[in-house]
């Protein structure tokens, strides 16, 4: 489910008398489910973008160079590949983060309210 269906899933949802009962019915559970499953996928992703962030710290507070020779040159490698934010991607194109989603949820809803003035002209 995408901008667009989104945005469809609205519009039926939203639009009175478009849907029987039984079709509204099965349409918000789907788009209420999609939605849960969307939430937890992003939630997730920063989740993993925070526990990078809390391991970087933790690595930094921690007395490090006062241990061996051999870990006090790898800790800078390990510093140096939690310097981004690892956030869950889709091919490196979509980031699954909540700046996206509220994007894609405020793109879906813009298109929403094009359609349904469309509909009313």
């Amino acid at each position: 489910m995408n901008m667009a269906g989104i945005c469809l899933c609205m519009y039926a949802i939203l639009v009175p008398g478009l849907l029987s009962n039984f079709a509204l019915y099965k349409t918000i559970l789907e788009t209420t489910a999609y939605s849960i499953a969307y939430c937890t996928l992003f939630a997730t992703g920063e989740y993993l973008a925070s526990f990078k962030l809390s391991w970087r710290s933790a690595l930094i507070k921690s007395y490090w160079y006062k241990c061996s020779t051999q870990t006090t040159k790898l800790v800078p490698l390990v510093l140096l590949a939690n310097q981004e934010h690892d956030y869950l991607n889709v091919k490196g194109l979509i980031p699954g983060n909540n700046v996206f989603m509220v994007n894609m949820i405020k793109t879906a809803y813009s298109a929403f309210n094009f359609m349904r003035m469309k509909a009313a002209a």
